[in-house]
């Protein structure tokens, strides 16, 4: 089972230490303040809600500019590898700062789910891709 969530639901539903999470965080700003500690059923991912590297100038949460990273295919291959080292039956937890584009695409890709208007389109390509050879 996969379970998306927004950083303010992930603290609320809190750690479960039988369940495991990919927990995407922002490159800067206050959202960007780890939530679990380091363990094995914890993947931490830091990267930005953009299609490419860029300098973002709207942002919600600061102010002035920003340089912000994409997600990569080295953080696409560490996600892979921590998805194929799961049990057969799992609770997966995914969250990132509102819980609508960067996890919902995750879940979405490892669902195989054919939306792929499903949030952040570089999060899906690059995990379709290293999850199921699919471009």
């Amino acid at each position: 089972m996969i379970n998306v969530f927004s950083r303010d639901e992930i603290i609320e539903y809190g750690y479960r230490p039988d369940e495991y999470y990919i927990s995407i965080l922002p490159t800067g700003g206050p959202q960007g303040a780890p939530i679990f500690e380091q363990a094995p059923n914890v993947l931490t991912l830091i990267f930005d809600d953009v299609e490419e590297d860029c300098v973002k100038t709207k942002l919600p949460h600061s102010y002035g500019l920003r340089y912000a990273k994409a997600f990569t295919i080295e953080q696409a291959k560490q996600t892979a590898a921590f998805l194929k080292g799961l049990p057969n039956k799992f609770v997966l937890n995914i969250h990132c700062v509102h819980g609508v584009s960067r996890s919902a695409a995750m879940a979405a890709a490892i669902n195989n789910s054919k939306n792929t208007e499903a949030g952040n389109k570089r999060v899906y390509k690059l995990m379709t891709e290293q999850l199921y050879g699919i471009s």
